[in-house]
C-alpha cells in the first residue's frame, strides 16, 4: 500500500495439510488446518481452516476455496477464492479472484497462476 508518506507491505503465509473426504471422477472435496501468518509492522499467526470443493471435466477445473484463521493477534481473517483452469498438457492455466477479509479491512484482487503436473 502507497501512503503519502511512505509505503507499508504486508506478507501472508500458510503451511496446511489437507484431506480429501468425498472424491469421484468429477468432484473432489477437501478440508484441511494448519497456520497462517500475516507479516507486517509486525508477525501475527494463527490457526486456519480450509474447505476446499473442485469441479473437473478436462480439460476445465472450477474451484472455491474457503478458509478462515483465528488467533490472529485480535482478529480473525476469512478468505474467498473461486477460480477457473484450463489444463493443456502437463500444464495448468488458472484465473480467479481472492477476497480476504480481516480487521474490517478489505483485500481483494485478481490471480493468474500456472501449475506444472508431474
Amino acid at each position: 500500500e502507497r501512503l503519502k508518506s511512505r509505503a507499508e507491505v504486508l506478507s501472508l503465509q500458510e503451511g496446511l495439510v489437507t484431506f480429501t473426504f468425498a472424491r469421484n471422477d468429477v468432484w473432489d472435496f477437501r478440508a484441511g488446518l494448519g497456520i497462517q501468518s500475516i507479516d507486517g509492522k509486525n508477525l501475527n499467526s494463527g490457526v486456519k481452516g480450509v474447505y476446499r470443493v473442485r469441479w473437473f471435466h478436462q480439460p476445465f477445473q472450477v474451484n472455491l476455496d474457503l478458509g478462515f484463521t483465528t488467533g490472529i493477534g485480535a482478529s480473525t481473517m476469512s478468505e474467498i477464492a473461486p477460480s477457473v483452469g484450463l489444463h493443456l498438457g502437463r500444464f495448468e492455466y488458472k484465473l480467479g479472484y481472492r477476497r480476504i477479509l480481516i480487521s474490517g479491512e478489505r483485500l481483494a484482487g485478481p490471480e493468474f497462476a500456472v501449475r506444472a503436473w508431474f
